[in-house]
Formats: C-alpha cells, sequence, structure tokens
C-alpha cells in the first residue's frame, strides 16, 4: 500500500500544514486547500502530480519522501 508521509516530513522541516498552504498560495495562486487535504489523507490519498511537484520543490524534497510503499500485513 503506498502511503503519505507529507505530515512526518513538514515536522522534519518544522513546518505547519498551515505554512504550506500559505507557500503553494505564493507559487500557484488560485489554490484549493481541499486538494491538499485529500493529498494529505494517508489512508486514501488522492495523487496530484502537479501538486506533488509543488510540494517537492518547496519542501527540497523527492517524491519518494513523501509518497513510500510498505507491504500490508496478511
Amino acid at each position: 500500500m503506498i502511503k503519505n508521509k507529507l505530515r512526518h516530513v513538514l515536522l522534519d522541516k518544522d513546518m505547519t500544514q498551515a505554512r504550506l498552504i500559505e507557500l503553494l498560495e505564493e507559487k500557484r495562486g488560485n489554490f484549493s486547500r481541499t486538494s491538499l487535504v485529500r493529498f494529505m489523507d494517508e489512508e486514501k490519498p488522492t495523487v496530484n502530480l502537479p501538486l506533488l511537484d509543488d510540494i517537492c520543490e518547496l519542501l527540497n524534497v523527492q517524491p519518494g519522501d513523501i509518497l513510500v510503499y510498505e507491504a500490508e500485513e496478511r
């Protein structure tokens, strides 16, 4: 299962979700906060590649730092 670790990355960077939203609004102009909330859903993330690209650029990370594969326990 693919897991979204953006919350952990933000903690490591000492950044809040609110600050990331501000940066995304500055970068993109018209930005839907709902897009980030859906993207950050750890159980059912919505993969938005342009958003992932912007987040990686702003946080200076790679997509693999945010989205990771974890085998499901059966």
